[in-house]
């Protein structure tokens, strides 16, 4: 009883300890954030060239992040523009809108910017416009490349710029040369665009020293469908060297980073590539290009600029080249690691048993040892005692209830997982905001509805609504009303479709809708009266703010079309809207 009554005494100490420690925490953490709240703010405008679903400008932006997070005397405020020239190339038109678009919100916006950082390919859009849109505004801004040169004097566009670099070909070639040295083709997946056809001569020239050991073949000239059949019917003597798949052949757009969710799968040879967001991909790995260090470097000369230091001009785009690999997929292609160049980073790697389960080992071993201590004492002690038979009934009989107290407990505990799984799983597929579907249950009931017009031609047709200059209502009321009219126009769209018709949260002021069964027609007629109620609900309110107008792009599903490609149609025709006036429906062509 004795030691019964110190270990409840050592376990309580432990628990007082364990609270203080956890307030203090608490107030270490309230305190630092109370600091860097007092810290003065640093407003940077980043701008993107393309769309935000490439994933070399979120690597950007996280090594402009960790260069910022570094520094404690600043509070930075990072606004993120992406121009998506990616949509409509080379086109002025939208080009000169988009310029307008980007001009009205600096010109209109509360937030305004102390520096402006530009990624790769920006300033070459840009040039024209700089004046006009950032007058005396300092900028940090990558260099435009063209097979490793500069194609435009980026020193008219700012004094304070970094070159960027490249693909690095000719040592992805070595590198599975070296790894795989049976390797009698490459693969050298390259799309048609501008980018990519400057990036094919860098690839050709690359290969000069390589073409008596293996061959090369490019996909540049390939439809999408035909680059896909050869790299399947490649000689298992092969290996792929993934640069960019932009824009084929026939002119058809692709993400670089999306295509290898399936492509690699799809294919019986290795995928080596050429960018850090390829990985996680099914890639191998290779010579990386690391666009993440190139963001680190622009935030480190934006906090000289804003110190009033000239910065440091990063002309050695080499630094932004390293070894990188997927341990998975080495072990899935038999490459020891021990073949691999010496400054390699891999990642993914798989932990062995004990690194992974060492402290359930160490728990059970514990328990095992306690339980041996409890038995021999207990042995024990039944010896000295020698207890009668009806003791030993009734130590049985109480055992006997533990274990149906304890089965009872568990059924209670299942019964109580399988409930929070189900609504975990409700959860999972509900905006919290509106309370709508949210993309990932909308993505899902695309598909169904797609393979039911496979199988029984019954059409069907999206919607894709956006709130006219949602971003000023922000900028001018605050989030908590952009909340509230979000939640206003989710209501309005809920109960003005049918039943059975899908309406999600796509994405910030962005609402798709599924709407089986009706043809372009009638789709277009029900964008059109679901546009006029969001105007006359929105306008008969009280609140001003709240009047707010919807621009709708709608497409109705055509024969060999997958949903990636409806959806793109009902994106443009909504793009169309906004630069015809906003406020209408625009059926896809």
């Amino acid at each position: 009883m004795k030691k019964r009554s110190q270990s409840k005494y050592f376990l309580s100490l432990v628990g007082v300890i364990l609270l203080l420690f956890g307030i203090c925490t608490q107030n270490i953490s309230a305190v630092s954030e109370k600091a860097s709240n007092l810290a003065p703010n640093r407003n940077v405008l980043v701008i993107h060239l393309n769309s935000s679903e490439h994933g070399y400008q979120a690597l950007f932006n996280e090594g402009l992040r960790k260069a910022f997070e570094q520094d404690t005397r600043y509070y930075y405020s990072i606004s993120t523009e992406y121009l998506e020239m990616n949509k409509i190339p080379h086109d002025a038109v939208f080009l000169d809108k988009t310029v307008e678009l980007l001009s009205y919100k600096l010109k209109h916006s509360n937030w305004i910017p102390d520096i402006v950082v530009a990624s790769d390919g920006v300033s070459e859009w840009l040039m024209k416009y700089k004046e006009y849109l950032f007058d005396d505004l300092p900028i940090v801004a990558c260099a435009p490349t063209k097979a490793g040169k500069s194609t435009i004097p980026i020193d008219q566009f700012t004094k304070h710029y970094l070159l960027p670099g490249n693909d690095a070909f000719a040592d992805n070639y070595q590198l599975i040369l070296d790894l795989l040295p049976k390797t009698n083709n490459i693969y050298v997946v390259l799309g048609n665009s501008y980018e990519e056809q400057n990036l094919m001569r860098m690839a050709q020239e690359g290969a000069v020293h390589f073409e008596d050991r293996v061959n090369f073949i490019y996909t540049n000239r390939r439809p999408n469908a035909d680059m896909l059949s050869t790299l399947r019917n490649a000689p298992p003597d092969s290996a792929v060297l993934y640069s960019r798949w932009t824009t084929d052949i026939e002119g058809e757009s692709f993400v670089s980073t999306r295509y290898l969710d399936f492509m690699p799968s799809t294919i019986h040879i290795p995928v080596f590539g050429t960018q850090l967001q390829y990985l996680d991909n099914g890639i191998v790995g290779g010579y990386i290009h690391d666009v993440s260090l190139l963001g680190e470097d622009a935030g480190n000369m934006v906090k000289d600029l804003l110190d009033g230091v000239e910065p440091t001009i990063y002309t050695d785009s080499g630094r932004y080249h390293r070894y990188v690999f997927d341990q998975r997929v080495l072990d899935e292609w038999d490459i020891s690691s021990g073949h691999l160049p010496a400054d390699s980073t891999i990642l993914f790697v798989e932990e062995n048993f004990w690194q992974e389960h060492w402290k359930l080992v160490i728990a059970v071993a514990t328990i095992i040892l306690l339980q041996s201590i409890f038995i021999f004492t207990l042995v024990r002690n039944i010896r000295r005692r020698i207890k009668a038979e009806a003791e030993i009934m009734l130590i049985n009989e109480s055992l006997e209830d533990t274990v149906e107290k304890r089965t009872l407990e568990l059924r209670d505990a299942i019964a109580q997982l399988a409930e929070l799984n189900r609504t975990l799983d409700y959860t999972a597929r509900i905006d919290a905001l509106t309370g709508l579907y949210n993309r990932r249950h909308m993505d899902e009931r695309l598909h169904e509805e797609l393979e039911v017009f496979k199988r029984l031609n019954e059409e069907f047709s999206v919607m894709i609504v956006d709130i006219d200059d949602f971003k000023i209502v922000n900028d001018t009321h605050g989030h908590e009303v952009g909340d509230k009219v979000l939640v206003i126009l989710a209501e309005s769209l809920r109960v003005n479709v049918r039943e059975y018709d899908i309406v999600s949260r796509w994405g910030g002021e962005e609402f798709l809708l599924l709407l089986p069964g009706l043809n372009e027609a009638d789709a277009y007629g029900r964008a059109e009266k679901l546009r006029k109620r969001v105007q006359e609900l929105a306008c008969t309110n009280e609140e001003p703010i709240l009047c707010v107008t919807v621009t709708i792009g709608v497409a109705t599903i055509r024969q060999n079309e997958d949903i990636s490609q409806l959806i793109n149609r009902a994106d443009v025709a909504l793009y169309q809207g906004k630069y015809s006036g906003k406020n209408r429906s625009v059926l896809a062509k």
